[in-house]
């Protein structure tokens, strides 16, 4: 490409065509790579929302300052364009696990949500079959007789060999015993 009067001066990196991006010779002419939140053939307008630059996010243009992108969830970058992995710890109460998306995170008891930032209240209801009590970091459960597990959804049955004195029977939603012992695994003697 040429510039001058006459077309007379080739367009080299001397001439600085590209006002926010870096020169590169082309086959016709001359290419410029646009730095992030400029656009156009010599990189010289701000992008806007309606240029689409948030590729994994949400828009808000900003006026003179151009845009501002909101991310995903397990997104970062300017334009939302860099997946977030295990190596930037995403998972604020939790385990991280790579994924080819991403990450995924599992959250430790009383927490949920994608990234593990949501304390689990009772208000959840997270007990199956039990009482449900808040406490600083989430939640505490109180299994009814029968269950067990941290949200009172694992059935104890006779396998489990619950009974300390006298014999079990499985029954829906738990098992029962038999014998002159009382308490929830017949451990106090009773008359």
């Amino acid at each position: 490409m040429y510039t001058g009067t006459y077309c007379q001066t080739k367009i080299t990196c001397s001439n600085h065509p590209c006002q926010h991006g870096t020169f590169t010779d082309g086959r016709n002419g001359y290419i410029c790579l646009c730095d992030e939140g400029f656009t156009g053939s010599n990189c010289d307008s701000k992008m806007t929302c309606s240029d689409r630059p948030c590729l994994h996010g949400q828009c808000t243009d900003r006026g003179s300052s151009g845009f501002l992108c909101r991310c995903n969830v397990k997104y970062t970058g300017h334009t939302c364009n860099t997946v977030i992995n295990c190596s930037s710890h995403p998972c604020d109460h939790g385990t991280c696990q790579d994924t080819s998306r991403g990450f995924s995170c599992t959250c430790d008891l009383g927490y949920k949500g994608e990234t593990c930032n949501i304390s689990v209240q009772c208000s959840d209801s997270p007990c199956q079959h039990g009482t449900c009590r808040d406490v600083v970091q989430g939640y505490t459960c109180s299994c009814h007789s029968g269950y067990s597990g941290k949200n009172c959804d694992t059935a104890t049955t006779c396998r489990d060999n619950p009974c300390q004195h006298g014999s079990c029977t499985d029954q829906s939603g738990g098992y029962v015993w038999s014998s002159g012992y009382t308490g929830k695994n017949c451990q106090t003697a009773g008359c």
